[in-house]
């Protein structure tokens, strides 16, 4: 819940984002970066900052130039699953990648539940073959987007499922 709040508030602040491409060697050696993925990227890296050193980490999607156009942060996992159950989003954006409980998984738990079961699902993932579209159909997701994405093509799909004047 602390870093919800504290991301939350960073995009509220609509900060500046900005990045750049580094040798993964060269960007390791910043001060205070993170590579939340271990060993995923390759030898050249993306390299976001947040602010005025809010966050500086290893990057591979699309990226904004104000944390404003972020819109709403949450963290999917176990406590997600819960948050979900109890705050009953209008929709949520899953990513596939996320730690403890996979996107996949977590996806399942919701359209199981009677509860959430009726809660649109967007996967917004990396994982960009077909065969990853026809998993996020198998497992409940209601649509599918592959990163990177153009911004604009979050928010149609968005529309899709909340209508142009239904979003919060």
């Amino acid at each position: 819940a602390e870093v919800e709040r504290l991301v939350n508030e960073k995009i509220y602040q609509d900060l500046p984002v900005h990045w750049r491409e580094l040798a993964q060697a060269e960007a390791k050696k910043l001060p205070g970066v993170r590579a939340f993925f271990g060993d995923k990227y390759g030898d050249v890296v993306r390299v976001i900052e947040i602010g005025d050193g809010f966050s500086r980490e290893f990057c591979g999607g699309t990226h904004l130039e104000h944390t404003g156009q972020a819109g709403f942060f949450k963290i999917i996992s176990e406590e997600g699953i819960a948050k979900a159950r109890a705050e009953k989003p209008d929709l949520i954006l899953m990513d596939i990648s996320i730690p403890i409980i996979d996107g996949w998984e977590a996806t399942q738990v919701l359209k199981h539940d009677p509860e959430t079961r009726q809660i649109p699902i967007i996967a917004l993932t990396a994982h960009a073959l077909a065969s990853d579209r026809e998993k996020a159909m198998e497992v409940g997701c209601d649509g599918y987007l592959a990163k990177p994405c153009e911004p604009r093509a979050v928010v149609a799909e968005v529309q899709r499922f909340l209508g142009k004047d239904n979003g919060r």
